[in-house]
């Protein structure tokens, strides 16, 4: 299997808007080492092996021309038809990865169902380096670190008001310089 239907290294100003990327290789577009001012938009990507888009490689290259920075990742719809979809409607869902932040930079990341309208499910926020947590609490993150985070709870009639997880978003909508990789996603039910 190809590891990415989209795969770069060193490539720069590059922008793909409208597109539709499915069913081939494991990721949809992989930005590998020294990619830089990179977009996708408004694009559909589906059907995948591992993935939809992966940016950066598992540890940071010590070189500033072999790091992959300033890849704007906005306005997407990922889901996968085959057998393999991570819809879980009952049991415990459990969603755990690796996050590397650079300083002051902002991130999301969301559960969903594909409702009309959709239904949240839980999710964790950070505010230019700094974790929003319920009840209006705040835990500063350090910057240029990897820290582990992860998210456990009961969808379907277990869970607190009912909603299933059939989508899994991680999203900036940073209005300034965002930087993030995320590495080690785990997911299980």
């Amino acid at each position: 299997m190809r590891s990415s239907s989209i795969l770069a290294d060193g490539a720069r100003h590059l922008s793909f808007t409208g597109c539709e990327i499915g069913r081939g290789g494991t990721y949809a577009v992989r930005c590998r080492q020294g990619c830089r001012d990179i977009s996708i938009r408004q694009s559909i990507i589906h059907d995948l092996g591992a993935g939809s888009i992966r940016i950066g490689e598992t540890s940071i290259p010590p070189a500033a021309a072999e790091q992959t920075s300033h890849i704007a990742i906005d306005h997407n719809l990922y889901f996968h038809t085959s057998g393999d979809t991570p819809a879980y409607h009952s049991g415990t869902a459990r969603c755990a990865f690796e996050l590397h932040l650079e300083a002051d930079s902002s991130f999301s990341h969301e559960w969903r169902n594909y409702a009309s309208p959709c239904l949240a499910g839980p999710g964790l926020s950070i505010d230019k380096g700094t974790l929003q947590l319920p009840g209006g609490h705040t835990l500063p993150l350090p910057p240029g670190q990897s820290i582990r985070l992860g998210i456990e709870t009961a969808p379907g009639p277990d869970a607190t008001g009912t909603w299933s997880l059939t989508w899994l978003g991680f999203i900036s909508n940073a209005d300034s310089e965002t930087t993030f990789y995320l590495d080690n996603l785990h997911l299980s039910n």
